[in-house]
């Protein structure tokens, strides 16, 4: 193509950006002139005109023409001509477009076709630009190309990682009950480039789910066993003298999809492997090699680490690992160290082993390259227990001092999660988050500071009064305290400056003007608690209600809204008319309700996974944190903004969250794995508040409440990553019976921001399955959406109905074939009265009726549901059940009728679905 290639050196031979852009519009002047007069052009001359366009688009100038041309080309019986068009569709198609549903038949054509370079051809294309649409027409006949034996094999590779791209795309592409059998049927291929194209495949199947995939694993150490203790394989894959170390590294990880081996044969295949991989490894002066070996030997451990006690390796993996944090090379230090802390999280029993290494662990926080001293600080927290605390601790606050900005943050909340979980005593805790806050200043979170004054409140007096004399020991040391400081002063002094009140130079009178030396110069956030903290101690002590008086009155017209606000409220609470309030509204705080540790959930929402292959590691905690883990108030009173995802509807605080409910972009919250009602909504039939779905982006929080056949409902959306949720929206699937006012929702949700929409609900008729919630909003990885079901099941409006025998059994014959039986598993036999109280009376608010049944064993409950213009406890609205047991066989049959089927099965499911066994 000789224009193409004089083109090419014009533009190259222009001497400024102006001669160069004045040549390009020329030639795309030219070009649309010939696209538009000439009818009759031929494949040579469109080839060379868009591979032209192309030339131009790459050196960055807008194309808007030539489209059509380019899409002619695909159908080019001609390989130079074809390839020109899909050269094009790579470069200047992306997923969404809407040219791609022209061409995705010409595509097909291809692929179908006989012509192996043609093929090729499409499978790029669809690995380059095929999006979701691609994936639905295209994936059987990518799958065929891969499973078909006489498919070529430079075909085959690039049809698995074709597959690959559309199962990413779509996880309904790859069915295991129709494609497993034939695809892990091709990792006994021969051909290591297809047997290394098809690992990677199933990797990326395993990395969603592995379930009807087991049979890899066999596979795999089959594969591992042939290359490393059998040496299988063409000269042309050694890499440095290693066989094909990547093919290698993906079948370790493959293994670490699954359970460790039971099967005595693949115990002893995967054991030999691991012992040749781990014995056989040696540095050398050679940087590649060195790199390839230690590739192959550190994802070993990881398998060693995965298979636990029953790897007869992994003693010898703690030694190699213990040599490379000390030696020079970076890269290996830092896979040592990052190595080391997954083994202490997933293997405890190791740490005793581990802990030899400490001070080389230790030194390495001093080390020059932050990523290092990052997976040190990792380690260091991953290993530290109840013995080794306070020395761990020490040594954590004396490397704080020379800590960089980057790393001062985490290495804070680290600091005081450990001295929180292995605390021997509360004092020590209370004097190490002290020293936190006055020497790590900006870098300490508001959760830590939040988290003592929770510890300290829901301790004893005598925790109380050593936390008020140490802040007020330490603010009287201080000539400029930093802000935290003076805010956990100002709580604790406010609520148990009491405690220390008569000791010589802690009076009221002289705690109120050390806290005012400091309220001068404090931020308006700093000012509006010093408020709180003057009038707590101003109602305690009469003799400083002057001075406090002084205060209000001089700062009720602040400049700051909210510093003038708590004055003038402040003030009118002192007015004679509200002195019966008074004393309710400054009483001291009360215990906060235990949650999850507010700091372990800010150093959790730090943590970010690395590769999106992984196999998913579920690490049991260990023993001596049991107790950390449950521990989480909410923080103190304050009126700046914080995250929480359950407040709103009703004063009292939210009741612990239910299980995460895990489900990424696309989910369903109401749902779980089986198919059957997902534990959040289980949870919400007993009560009315709680989350309802939560995953790493979005939390839904729910609370409720009822009364006869109407009821409110506030979901609580909280952006929990880093990006704004845009296009949040919100629609509900249809149920006639059901009433349903909904609220506005703003579009757009800030990171660790909240947003509400409240549902007003009224009950019409009977029902069974209520609504489900579809939320969709665009995020930093694109759209998403999630289904949800709703927590609005029958019991919600349902009353209890007491009567006796005779009545009980009137209304039962009334519904006569209209009965839903469910037949299962007690969790705990025999079937205890408390167990069907808390279920049916608390959860579902019916009546147990007692002494209506002639067998003592079973169970008979009564309620009534509540509908519009319903009479109350009428016949028809009636929802009747029979608990009948046999406490030998440990086994219930719950009878529920009903005037509605599905009412009745609704009930039937939640009853069976708390007591029935797992």
């Amino acid at each position: 193509m000789r224009g193409l290639t004089v083109f090419i050196s014009d533009l190259r031979n222009c001497s400024s950006k102006e001669q160069e852009e004045k040549r390009v519009e020329k030639e795309m002047a030219h070009i649309r002139s010939k696209f538009t007069s000439d009818s009759n052009m031929n494949g040579y001359n469109r080839k060379k005109y868009v591979w032209k366009i192309l030339y131009m688009y790459m050196l960055g100038y807008e194309v808007d023409f030539g489209h059509m041309e380019a899409v002619n080309l695909l159908s080019s019986q001609k390989y130079s001509e074809k390839s020109v068009g899909y050269a094009w569709c790579a470069l200047m198609l992306r997923e969404g477009d809407e040219l791609l549903r022209l061409i995705i038949n010409s595509i097909r054509v291809d692929l179908i076709s006989r012509n192996d370079n043609a093929v090729c051809l499409a499978l790029n294309s669809i690995c380059n630009v095929g999006g979701k649409e691609f994936a639905e027409t295209l994936s059987n006949d990518v799958l065929k190309l891969l499973t078909h034996n006489i498919t070529k094999t430079y075909v085959r590779k690039k049809a698995a990682l074709t597959a690959l791209r559309l199962f990413r795309k779509s996880n309904d592409t790859l069915p295991a009950e129709q494609w497993a059998d034939r695809i892990l049927a091709l990792l006994d291929e021969k051909n290591i480039g297809v047997l290394t194209s098809v690992t990677s495949l199933v990797l990326g199947v395993l990395a969603v789910d592995s379930a009807g995939w087991e049979a890899a694993a066999p596979k795999a150490a089959r594969t591992l066993t042939r290359l490393v203790l059998n040496k299988d394989y063409s000269n042309d894959y050694l890499y440095y003298g290693i066989p094909t170390p990547w093919l290698q590294i993906k079948l370790l990880k493959v293994l670490q999809h699954f359970p460790p081996p039971e099967e005595h044969a693949l115990k002893l295949r995967v054991s030999e492997v691991l012992q040749r991989i781990v014995s056989g490894t040696e540095v050398t002066k050679n940087v590649n090699k060195n790199n390839a070996t230690h590739a192959v030997l550190f994802e070993a451990i990881n398998l060693s680490i995965h298979l636990g006690q029953s790897s007869e390796t992994l003693p010898q993996c703690i030694n190699l690992l213990g040599r490379f944090i000390s030696i020079r090379e970076a890269n290996i230090r830092y896979l040592g160290l990052d190595t080391m802390a997954r083994l202490s999280q997933e293997q405890p029993h190791t740490l005793d082993d581990l802990k030899k290494h400490q001070s080389t662990i230790l030194f390495s926080l001093k080390d020059p390259d932050i990523s290092i001293r990052r997976r040190a600080l990792d380690l260091v927290y991953a290993m530290c227990d109840t013995a080794t605390v306070k020395e761990t601790v020490s040594e954590l606050l004396n490397y704080l001092d020379n800590a960089d900005d980057h790393i001062k943050e985490e290495l804070v909340l680290k600091i005081a999660i450990l001295s929180e979980r292995f605390a021997s005593d509360n004092s020590w805790y209370v004097d190490v988050v002290l020293q936190l806050v006055r020497s790590a200043g900006d870098q300490v979170a508001d959760e830590v500071w939040y988290r003592i004054v929770q510890i300290v409140t829901n301790q004893g007096e005598d925790l109380q009064r050593y936390a008020a004399q140490g802040v007020w020991t330490i603010l009287n040391a201080e000539v400029l305290p930093h802000k935290n400081l003076v805010k956990v002063a100002g709580y604790v002094l406010g609520e148990f400056g009491h405690t220390i009140a008569e000791s010589p130079g802690s009076s009221p009178s002289e705690q109120i003007t050390l806290l005012h030396k400091h309220f001068r110069n404090a931020d308006p956030d700093v000012r509006a608690l010093l408020l709180n903290t003057y009038v707590k101690i101003a109602h305690t002590y009469a003799e400083v209600a002057q001075m406090v008086s002084e205060v209000m009155q001089q700062h009720s017209a602040a400049m700051d809204q909210e510093v003038q606000q708590r004055a003038a409220e402040y003030i009118s609470l002192s007015a004679p008319s509200l002195a019966s309030i008074k004393g309710t509204v400054l009483e001291m705080m009360p215990h906060f309700t235990e949650r999850e540790s507010i700091v372990s959930k800010a150093l959790a929402s730090k943590s970010k996974g690395d590769d999106p292959e992984a196999p998913t590691r579920r690490v049991e905690p260990r023993a001596e944190a049991a107790h950390a883990e449950a521990a989480a108030p909410p923080p103190p009173p304050s009126r700046q903004e914080t995250p929480d995802l359950l407040g709103g509807l009703a004063d009292e605080p939210a009741a612990p969250a239910p299980p995460p409910g895990g489900g990424g972009g696309a989910g369903s919250g109401g749902a779980a794995a089986g198919g059957g009602p997902s534990p959040q909504w289980l949870a919400l039939c007993m009560r009315n508040d709680g989350v309802l779905f939560e995953d790493a982006t979005l939390q839904i929080g729910v609370k409720m409440e009822f009364n006869g056949h109407q009821g409110r409902m506030a979901l609580f959306f909280g952006n929990k990553g880093q990006f704004p949720l845009q296009q949040l929206a919100t629609v509900l699937s249809p149920c006639p019976q059901l009433a349903i006012q909904v609220s506005p929702l703003p579009s757009t949700l800030q990171p660790r921001q909240q947003l509400s929409q409240n549902f007003l609900i009224e009950c019409n008729a009977p029902f069974g399955d209520g609504p489900q919630v579809k939320v969709s909003f665009m995020g930093g990885s694109g759209p998403a959406q999630i289904v949800a079901r709703l927590p609005l099941n029958p019991s919600k409006f349902f009353a209890p109905l007491v009567t006796d025998g005779g009545d009980f059994f009137r209304r039962w014959k009334l519904f006569e074939g209209k009965e839903l039986q469910k037949i299962f598993k007690l969790k705990t036999a025999p079937l205890a009265e408390p167990e069907v109280e808390r279920v049916c009376a608390g959860g579902m608010k019916m009546a147990v009726l007692r002494g209506v049944d002639p067998n003592t064993a079973n169970y008979v409950v009564a309620g009534w549901m509540a509908v519009k213009g319903g009479a109350p406890q009428s016949d028809t609205a009636s929802v009747l059940m029979r608990l009948e047991v046999n406490a030998a066989a440990g086994m219930c049959r719950a009878s529920v009728r009903a005037s509605d089927a599905g009412l009745a099965t609704a009930v039937a499911q939640i009853v069976q679905s708390h007591l029935a066994a797992p």
